[in-house]
């Protein structure tokens, strides 16, 4: 008891304190994280009593949720662990404590959402449902866990994100018709809440950037991933068919189709693409609308011009395709 003892307070010392007076180096924590995921296997209950759930809790403060983030992200590597860590994350989910939430949504974010990507978008929609407030910090987690995917083995499993906020907005191919006769009004306002909060997450998805290349993820993830166009393309009709989110979607859409001078071979034709993807997922005059607001935006953006013509010429051929065609329905 007393060696266990010292071994506590040391770690808790090792890994900073609350105030942020005593501030430690990332690879300390990642060095403690380590160590306690090694000590797993052989003494589970002590990691997690004494170390995991507290410090997720936030008595440590950030440096603790931290290294309680790392702890997880070390366990996943080991295939007798990575449920373990799941099942860990999930009870901090479920806690209802607001800290020990936001560092699960930390860690399904990253490594841990990446062997359990289906489960962790769950989880992390479960938060963003669940907030009585705008649940920014969940927001932010489920659109890092797509650019997180995005990275990961081509992005083949980023698409998953996408499908489920297709699904909570309502566009899902099984979904039932909106306000149905009969439901209570108390139904509907709660229905409308998730819609919006899942109009929020497209944003954040369509907005998220690649930490490293500074360019947006959903560019990578269109240059990997072609065939899930229709998909991308019909999460952005819906915000952009929402007035509050048209501006920021017209921003995003710019900034998305820039990117793809960064990750593709042919960025006109990545943007015509999505330009006719676009169009097959709005109403002529929504198109009509896309195509003079963008344009004008475009218009007025500081980069447009010098270093970027070439983006610039395949932003226009984009907007082009944007038009709507010929007996399109209104």
């Amino acid at each position: 008891i007393t060696l266990w003892g010292a071994v506590r307070a040391w770690l808790h010392e090792l890994v900073g304190d609350t105030d942020g007076h005593v501030r430690r180096d990332a690879g300390i924590q990642v060095s403690v994280a380590r160590g306690l995921a090694l000590l797993a296997p052989v003494a589970l209950a002590e990691v997690e009593e004494c170390y995991l759930h507290p410090w997720a809790a936030g008595n440590r403060g950030w440096p603790g949720q931290l290294t309680a983030i790392y702890v997880l992200w070390w366990m996943v590597q080991d295939d007798s662990l990575a449920p373990v860590a799941l099942r860990i994350a999930t009870t901090w989910v479920n806690t209802g404590d607001i800290a020990a939430q936001w560092t699960a949504a930390a860690a399904l974010s990253g490594q841990l959402g990446v062997l359990y990507p289906e489960e962790a978008a769950r989880r992390l929609w479960h938060l963003v449902g669940q907030w009585k407030d705008v649940p920014t910090k969940a927001l932010v987690a489920l659109a890092t866990l797509f650019g997180t995917l995005v990275k990961q083995r081509e992005g083949q499993d980023a698409y998953l994100v996408l499908e489920l906020l297709r699904d909570r907005v309502g566009l899902g191919p099984d979904q039932a018709p909106a306000n149905p006769p009969g439901q209570r009004s108390d139904s509907r306002r709660e229905d409308r809440r998730k819609r919006e909060r899942a109009r929020l997450a497209i944003l954040k998805v369509l907005s998220i950037r690649d930490p490293a290349a500074k360019h947006p993820s959903v560019s990578s993830f269109l240059t990997e991933q072609p065939e899930h166009l229709p998909l991308v393309a019909e999460l952005w009709a819906e915000v952009l068919r929402n007035r509050p989110y048209r501006l920021r979607a017209i921003l995003a859409l710019l900034e998305v189709t820039k990117g793809f001078k960064y990750v593709c071979d042919d960025p006109e034709a990545a943007a015509r693409a999505l330009g006719d993807a676009l169009s097959d997922a709005l109403p002529g005059p929504e198109c009509e609308r896309l195509s003079i607001e963008f344009k004008n935006i475009h218009k007025y953006s500081k980069r447009s011009e010098g270093a970027t013509a070439d983006v610039v010429k395949a932003l226009l051929s984009a907007i082009e395709q944007l038009k709507p065609r010929e007996g399109a329905v209104g």
